[in-house]
Formats: structure tokens, sequence, C-alpha cells
């Protein structure tokens, strides 16, 4: 289960150095990333290559995340709350929400490390925390997922 208690800058400095290149080239990538939301046909149609694209925003993102987890391990559920949550909150699909699903993402980890470190005496899993919001909110998308955001 992940941490953030035993995370050192000296440890942290090659990885945040290869998260923010992902970073980047996601948010260089943004519009082909919201395009490939519609039908397959259709983003074809407006000029985004799915097949290619998915599969390099997959690797960029995966890069991105995995040299974070190297340092902290896994913590649960955030990538499913910030995502869904700023969706849910801006009922759009744009770069604004991108920008929101990071700060709510930030949020969250910061929340939940705070709890993790001040509820108990001995230190306890960040993922402890980010599960008891995840779980249920996973439940609830399941259950709502033949209707839309919208």
């Amino acid at each position: 289960m992940g941490s953030l208690s035993g995370v050192t800058l000296s440890q942290i400095r090659f990885p945040v150095a290869v998260s923010l290149t992902g970073l980047l080239v996601l948010f260089l990538l943004h519009r082909q990333i919201l395009l490939l939301s519609v039908e397959e046909e259709e983003a074809l149609l407006l000029g985004v290559p799915v097949r290619k694209m998915r599969l390099g925003i997959l690797f960029t993102a995966t890069l991105a995340v995995t040299s974070i987890v190297s340092v902290t391990g896994l913590i649960s559920f955030i990538g499913l709350l910030a995502p869904h949550t700023a969706r849910l909150l801006t009922r759009e699909n744009r770069m604004s929400t991108l920008l929101l699903c990071g700060l709510l993402g930030s949020i969250l980890l910061g929340g939940a490390d705070m709890l993790a470190r001040t509820l108990a005496q001995a230190e306890l899993p960040v993922s402890i925390f980010t599960s008891v919001l995840g779980a249920p909110f996973l439940i609830y998308l399941m259950l709502k997922r033949n209707g839309n955001y919208e």
C-alpha cells in the first residue's frame, strides 16, 4: 500500500522529471485526447490517428504514473476519483476539466496523507483513506454506467 512518508527529495528528482515530461506531452496532445472521447469513426474523420494516438497516450501516461508509483507505492482510487469528479462538476470535457482533475487529485492525495499522518499513533497507508472514498464512488459509477454526465 502506498505512502508518502518515506519519500525524500533525492528519491523524487528523476521520477518528477519523467512525470512532468509526460504531463507536458499529454497537455500538448489535449485536443486529440478529447477527440478520442467521441466515436472512433468521428475521431478518424476529424484527423486523429486513433490507434496510434491511443497507444502513444497509454504509453506516455503509464510512464508518467509508474515513475511516481516507483517511489510512493500504489495509492488506489485517485485516478478514478479525480477525473470523474472533475467531469461531474464541470459537465464538460475540456482542457479546464483536465486542469481541475489534476487539482482535485492533488487535494485528495494531500487530504488523505494528512489523515494518514494524524488519525493514529502510527502512520497509516494513504490508500486506506482513498479507498474509503473510492470504493463507494466506483459502485456509484457502475450503477450509473448506462447514464451520461451531460
